[in-house]
């Protein structure tokens, strides 16, 4: 886990991003895979409900992935990164006279090193247990699964977990454990 500031640029436009990261791998990996999955819903008109970087967004769409540049311009400890994003988007911004992506200042994050109580996160289970999905929900669900692989490790915890308990879905005829005379009816 590198902590520090990274830089996205557009290499055909000149466009630049600058951002801030506890863990600069893992958010690469994110900007990378929110950019692909909003490129098609960009394309045609539609601008995506969940926040992203729309000058970024719109640049990835007319230039491809292959012209933008990922790189980390400073390491430093979690507690100096809002300091050395400002010092940076004012570098690229004021000094060099970049045109940023970035539609405002640094923006710190107040998690930022701190665990859940016990008891927020039972709030958080309890509410989304309770929480009905739509069909619209559930096929949004299913269609962001296709194609994951999965690990056989995973898919043994995956059935334990099951295991014991009823599957609604084979009963009656679906279930082949019955008598052939009882799937009949």
């Amino acid at each position: 886990m590198t902590s520090g500031i990274y830089l996205i640029r557009n290499t055909i436009s000149g466009l630049h991003y600058v951002g801030q990261s506890s863990n600069i791998e893992q958010r690469f990996h994110q900007h990378r895979s929110n950019l692909r999955r909003y490129a098609d819903k960009i394309k045609n008109g539609i601008i995506p409900k969940k926040r992203i970087n729309i000058i970024l967004s719109r640049s990835w769409v007319k230039h491809g992935e292959q012209s933008f540049d990922f790189r980390i311009i400073d390491i430093c400890p979690i507690d100096l990164l809002t300091i050395r994003e400002s010092m940076w988007l004012y570098f690229y911004r004021y000094l060099c006279l970049f045109r940023m992506a970035n539609s405002e200042g640094p923006n710190d994050n107040p998690m930022r090193g701190q665990i859940h109580r016990h008891e927020s996160i039972e709030k958080m289970r309890v509410f989304q247990r309770g929480r009905p999905k739509t069909k619209e929900h559930a096929r949004k669900i299913g269609e962001s699964q296709l194609g994951k692989v999965i690990s056989e490790a995973t898919k043994a915890k995956l059935r334990a977990l099951r295991l014991g308990k009823p599957n609604f879905a084979m009963r009656g005829s679906n279930n082949p454990s019955c008598a052939p005379e009882a799937r009949l009816q």
